[in-house]
């Protein structure tokens, strides 16, 4: 059998902002992207038995008591603000009545927050250093890659 054990993670994300596209070469569709966005995106994972009180199989062979073993949110998030690099092709006016294009690029995050909100034996186990060493492995994870595929519709002729 399996566990009795709920993981539900959970994923949010809305980016609002602007970019500007500067062509170098002006008979080239190639483009450099830069830009600024504001919002979120997070990731946060709740563990907790699906009993809250009794017994409850932590593997085929383990069980422990609910109330004990307790309950634990994690949360990783990032800064607000992020700026953004890209490179790509395609033009903001087609040539003809429509036109395609791509952008690749990273927001920059920042080093990702950590929280974990703990109860019972959980709390034992994922101690303040524990969350301080998670911290440390992640902080270089300060980039998330972006590619867009554009479709733009010239009006008129």
């Amino acid at each position: 059998g399996g566990s009795d054990l709920d993981i539900n993670p959970k994923v949010t994300s809305l980016l609002i902002g602007a970019k500007v596209d500067y062509h170098p070469f002006k008979k080239r569709t190639f483009k450099l992207i830069g830009g600024l966005s504001y919002g979120s995106g997070d990731f946060s994972v709740d563990i907790a038995p699906t009993v809250k009180t009794g017994r409850f199989k932590l593997t085929s062979d383990v069980e422990l008591d609910a109330e004990e073993f307790g309950t634990a949110k994690l949360f990783v998030g990032a800064n607000n603000i992020r700026p953004y690099l890209g490179l790509g092709f395609g033009r903001a006016i087609p040539k003809k009545r429509f036109g395609f294009g791509f952008d690749l690029g990273v927001y920059y995050t920042g080093s990702p927050k950590i929280t974990i909100d703990r109860t019972g034996l959980i709390k034992s186990i994922l101690t303040d250093q524990n969350i301080a060493d998670l911290e440390k492995n992640v902080k270089n994870y300060s980039f998330l890659p972006n590619l867009s595929f554009n479709i733009t519709y010239k009006l008129g002729k």
